[in-house]
């Protein structure tokens, strides 16, 4: 057994890690867990400890709540060629169909069922830890708005625009789902924010 370097890990309620204040705590892992984790660092151009904190916040907002949700990792080109296959009627029907099923991530994780957490949603959940596309993200005022892409063809597309259509409507969230091509844009209306853009992935 080997110490790697102490992580700064956050602590707060339900999972809002990235907003707390940070605590020092000091795991023993196996060093050959140890190495790969500073190689990997290295290779990102990372801390060991900010790698080490990522890894801590996906599992704590999504990883942990997976065998509760039944969510099973997809590879993409086979996500990519049933959306390509699949009847595109059926497609919208499935998307309205699941995406009145988000609400239940945010209920096991303990989220409250506001625009907030729905951002959170499209944002991490979707676009971060579960690869259903990257986003960039435009914010004036109380007024969000994520431009979403992806690769995985027109059904995709028409999955995704039910799909988050009925999140919407589910979690009683102001807003519109409009889709161009492959390209989707949520606009919705969050609780107060001061001006801000940037993007992800």
């Amino acid at each position: 057994m080997s110490r790697l370097s102490s992580a700064e890990i956050g602590s707060s309620q339900r999972a809002r890690l990235p907003e707390a204040e940070s605590v020092s705590r000091t795991f023993r892992i196996p060093s050959s867990i140890a190495r790969v984790m500073m190689e990997e660092a290295r290779r990102r151009e990372v801390s060991a400890n900010s790698l080490l904190n990522q890894l801590l916040v996906r599992f704590v907002n999504f990883e942990r709540f997976r065998p509760r949700l039944d969510i099973a990792c997809l590879n993409l080109a086979v996500l990519k060629a049933l959306a390509k296959h699949l009847d595109r009627s059926v497609l919208a029907k499935e998307g309205e169909r699941l995406g009145g099923g988000s609400i239940d991530f945010l209920k096991i994780s303990g989220r409250p069922i506001d625009p907030e957490s729905y951002c959170f949603f499209v944002q991490k959940i979707l676009g971060d830890y579960a690869g259903w596309f990257t986003y960039e993200t435009q914010q004036a005022g109380n007024l969000m708005r994520l431009v979403l892409h992806h690769k995985f063809g027109k059904g995709w597309s028409i999955f995704l625009h039910s799909y988050l259509n009925s999140a919407l409507r589910k979690m009683s969230v102001q807003g519109r789902v409009e889709l161009t091509g492959d390209v989707l844009e949520v606009s919705f209306e969050l609780a107060g924010a001061s001006s801000r853009s940037g993007s992800q992935r």
